[in-house]
């Protein structure tokens, strides 16, 4: 399989050359990118995705692998913190969008900084960065920026979850960050997600697919996700 999230792998194929791809499907080339709250199931299942439909996973790092950038955030500011997770995020979307021109599945999952134009600013996003900040204005023009040029994905899975659900996706998984109590207070922010990739779906004309987690594990959800994707046609199924 072709699945490739940890992080080491992933610099491997950052520098491969795609004139040796050769496309082992009959279909065209995708991105399939993910889009939910922090703690959703999005990497998981987009993991097991990535394995059920023989694509190239491109997932951020886990928390034990953050640097200070970002577990700093107190300190260095939220502009900092943004832009190294950006920093990881658009070298994998271009590297996704390699794949994609060659004929292969692409699968990312996050897709934050091309919506970001779309909810910065907003009521209950000042968790994120707010306008006070002195940085505030560069952050909003980087993200019109990257919703002007980081590549379109041809499919957006929203990860839509529960509130109780959700804190228990987050006790599962167990991070240090996730404690942190203006994580909790910030689920509202869930349908700005949505609503961001409902426009942005309109605008480029990007299927978008909701999933309604369930307490189940990464593989029933990437199960479901691949069933829908088979249903509409955009990914063929293998043949026996």
């Amino acid at each position: 399989m072709k699945a490739c999230c940890n992080l080491v792998l992933y610099i491997f194929l950052f520098g491969l050359n795609t004139s040796h791809l050769v496309c082992s499907q009959a279909q065209k080339g995708l991105i399939i990118t993910a889009v939910g709250l922090p703690g959703s199931g999005k990497s998981s299942a987009m993991k097991e995705l990535a394995e059920l439909i023989d694509g190239s996973c491109f997932c951020e790092p886990e928390g034990k692998d953050w640097t200070d950038a970002a577990t700093l955030r107190h300190i260095s500011g939220s502009f900092t913190m943004i832009t190294w997770f950006r920093s990881l995020r658009v070298p994998m979307l271009y590297r996704a969008s390699q794949l994609r021109a060659v004929g292969e599945i692409a699968i990312t999952d996050r897709y934050y900084d091309k919506l970001l134009a779309y909810y910065i600013g907003k009521p209950g996003m000042e968790w994120l960065i707010n306008p006070s900040d002195p940085y505030y204005d560069i952050m909003v023009a980087i993200a019109k920026k990257d919703w002007e040029q980081l590549p379109t994905a041809d499919v957006i899975v929203f990860f839509e979850v529960s509130y109780d659900l959700w804190k228990n996706f987050l006790t599962k998984r167990d991070r240090l960050q996730d404690a942190n109590p203006r994580l909790l207070e910030s689920f509202s922010t869930q349908e700005l997600f949505f609503n961001a990739c409902k426009k942005l779906a309109d605008e480029k004309n990007i299927i978008l697919i909701t999933i309604k987690q369930e307490w189940s594990s990464p593989r029933a959800t990437a199960e479901k996700i691949r069933d829908i994707l088979y249903a509409k046609g955009i990914v063929q199924p293998h043949k026996p």
